[in-house]
């Protein structure tokens, strides 16, 4: 929450909204395979972690059936 408090670019609302999502993303995180951060001034290392799930993927030997 400090962190959008600080970068000022969110009124309150859409705030309020973003830590909803948050908390209820947080609720379902066993449904995912998964989770990356995109912590305070690392977004390199966000980015690192989804190119290396990315490429996790992509060798996998058995290929998961996706249903929508």
């Amino acid at each position: 929450i400090q962190r959008l408090l600080h970068r000022k670019t969110d009124g309150p609302n859409v705030m309020l909204q973003r830590v909803r999502t948050a908390a209820q993303e947080f609720t379902m995180v066993d449904i995912f395979d998964y989770v990356v951060f995109n912590e305070e001034d690392q977004l390199d290392k966000a980015l690192d972690d989804i190119m290396a799930i990315v490429t996790a993927e992509r060798l996998r030997v058995s290929q998961p059936v996706t249903e929508l």
